[in-house]
């Protein structure tokens, strides 16, 4: 989202230091709380960035963390490590959330993961920009999700009545930052999936969409097989050709 030279900069304003100048303010707090339900936090840091003005791209954070690791290091090096041990019976309980409330006409993101490759190529190696881990044990007796995306109305998770509509664009989004040469091999992998590859339980307007371009409007081949498609609980096929 922003480059490599903004995030330098944008070290600097996290410290205070002259790239940002007095731009915003920070109150920092301590207040242990072992076993006391009724002080909810540990710490708490907050910055005001109350300021008129500021250099678009350059980055101003609550708080900064960088590790650098030299090439000779073989142990795993990771910046920032959150850990619940959730022994509870109820409740929702998470080791880390992030929560952006839009309240002007900015874009705003609830979070951002990136990767750059800065060897440009030169050596081989996994770039993963997120992944997500679910570790279980045992039949499928609860939801467990990888990947869980939702959309809901505003009004309705801040008390401020119901919206009449709460429709979201897309729930997943495929592309590139518009760089000429960016592109992805593969769309989407599946793999290691026992029963249904894709399912559909709500009743969508199109199930597939594809622009006129994609179409290959030649000759069939041989036919190969078909690919079985579950609608209603009866079985379907689709025939393939080469």
């Amino acid at each position: 989202m922003v480059s490599r030279r903004a995030l330098l900069f944008g070290s600097a304003c996290a410290v205070g230091l002259s790239a940002c100048g007095g731009e915003g303010t920070k109150d920092a707090s301590s207040a242990p709380s072992w076993n006391d339900p009724l002080t909810p936090d540990n710490f708490k840091d907050h910055r005001y960035a109350l300021h008129v003005g500021g250099t678009p791209g350059w980055v101003c954070a609550n708080r900064w963390v960088t590790t650098d690791v030299g090439p000779g290091v073989t142990n795993f090096e990771w910046n920032l490590v959150a850990i619940i041990a959730n022994g509870a019976e109820r409740g929702e309980n998470c080791a880390f959330y992030a929560q952006a409330n839009a309240l002007n006409t900015g874009s705003t993101w609830g979070a951002v993961s990136e990767v750059c490759d800065e060897t440009y190529g030169t050596k081989r190696q996994s770039l993963t920009a997120h992944e997500f881990d679910v570790w279980c044990s045992g039949v499928d007796s609860r939801p467990r999700l990888g990947l869980h995306v939702v959309v809901g109305d505003s009004r309705r998770m801040r008390d401020a009545g119901q919206s009449a509509e709460a429709l979201g664009t897309e729930a997943i989004r495929i592309g590139s930052n518009g760089s000429p040469g960016a592109r992805w091999r593969k769309g989407v992998t599946i793999d290691a999936v026992t029963e249904v590859g894709i399912e559909f339980t709500s009743t969508p307007a199109h199930l597939l969409s594809v622009s006129p371009e994609s179409l290959v409007r030649e000759p069939l081949g041989a036919y190969v097989g078909k690919i079985p498609i579950v609608v209603g609980g009866r079985t379907l096929f689709v025939p393939v050709y080469e």
